[in-house]
């Protein structure tokens, strides 16, 4: 059976840069970006602010897409997350524009930094270096900077909690203290439960891995709180194990995707979903509909799997989703022979890009 390779302790031949231990290292990640800002918290009057918007591309930007999931229910002011060249036009003297590149050197991001300066929005930058940390730092700018090294992906913890406790050190948000603390715990209990030390028969990431090995994974989330984590699980299955993925949203899916289901036929057989489900959180009529949903899929699909949140806190039960989803995507890299770590289409890419 191909799922007892996870086993094997030679399969880490396959991870020469060593992405089974960044992901190990999450829990360490989230507490030292935490320390980081509490320690040093960006100064600004945030006074007057009636919109946010966090900037960023890839890895840089999915710390925004789950810090808005994460407050749209309580947040006194709105949230967006922008992924282009350009600002949307409410951005202005009352906005606070994040911009967020891990290198510093995002295209997209350094013209909407610009954009941003030039039209008198409050700024918040957070990167790791770059040109980006060089001009924050040359306008006497707010900014957040995280240590370097990792690919973005892989510095979700730094990405994600840094934007969260700057927002509390700025007054935007409540503290999420007794909330982080527990979410800290929960990963360092979840990171043995999920770690390559645990067996396949006892290993939920494992297993889950050799259910959508040579299929093409479809993961689906409610709108509540769970999206922004469905569109992590497909970057990362995009990234970690190069690997086509589609993320869909309940209850809209129901209102269109789900006729591609309408009867079995060998594309749709070649699909294996995986249910993101919110117990404590998905409305009562999206509870109602994913049961449904998994009805039609299991008939005219490769397979259901259903995923529940785990933890207290709503902060807690998020990362607890995310960071199945990471170990997930890198066994299943392992599965299929790959170096996880590698970006060399989209190194390609960019170098035809900036010819």
């Amino acid at each position: 059976m191909r799922s007892s390779l996870l086993d094997d302790p030679g399969m880490t031949r396959l991870d020469p840069s060593g992405m089974l231990q960044m992901i190990l290292d999450v829990p360490y990640h989230c507490q030292d970006a935490r320390y980081r800002v509490l320690n040093a918290p960006p100064k600004m009057n945030t006074k007057g602010i009636q919109g946010v918007l966090v900037s960023g591309l890839g890895g840089s930007a999915i710390g925004g897409d789950v810090l808005r999931t994460l407050i749209w229910k309580s947040a006194p002011v709105s949230l967006a997350v922008n992924r282009h060249y350009e600002l949307p036009g409410w951005v202005g003297k009352s906005s606070l524009v994040v911009c967020s590149s891990y290198s510093g050197n995002t295209e997209e991001t350094l013209s909407v930094f610009r954009q941003a300066c030039a039209r008198g929005a409050k700024v918040l930058v957070v990167s790791s270096g770059g040109e980006l940390l060089a001009l924050a730092k040359r306008k006497k700018l707010a900014y957040c900077q995280v240590p370097g090294g990792l690919p973005p992906r892989a510095a979700f913890g730094y990405s994600f909690i840094t934007l969260l406790t700057a927002f509390e050190s700025l007054g935007l948000l409540p503290s999420f203290e007794e909330d982080f603390q527990e979410t800290l715990s929960l990963l360092t209990t979840l990171a043995q439960r999920y770690g390559g030390m645990a067996p396949t028969a006892k290993n939920p990431a494992k297993q889950l891995a050799a259910f959508l090995h040579g299929k093409l994974p479809v993961v689906y989330a409610g709108a509540d709180h769970l999206d922004s984590v469905a569109i992590r699980w497909k970057c990362q299955f995009n990234e970690n194990s190069k690997q086509v993925a589609l993320a869909g949203i309940v209850p809209e899916m129901n209102h269109n995707e789900v006729l591609g289901f309408s009867s079995p036929e060998p594309l749709s057989k070649k699909m294996a979903c995986v249910l993101l489900r919110h117990p404590k959180g998905d409305h009562p009529q999206i509870a109602r509909r994913f049961d449904i949903l998994k009805g039609i899929l299991k008939a005219r699909t490769a397979g259901v799997r259903e995923v529940s949140a785990e933890g207290r806190s709503l902060l807690a039960q998020m990362m607890s989703v995310i960071y199945l989803g990471d170990f997930v995507s890198l066994y299943l890299a392992y599965l299929k022979g790959v170096d996880p770590t590698p970006i060399a289409l989209i190194d390609s890419f960019k170098a035809k890009l900036g010819r």
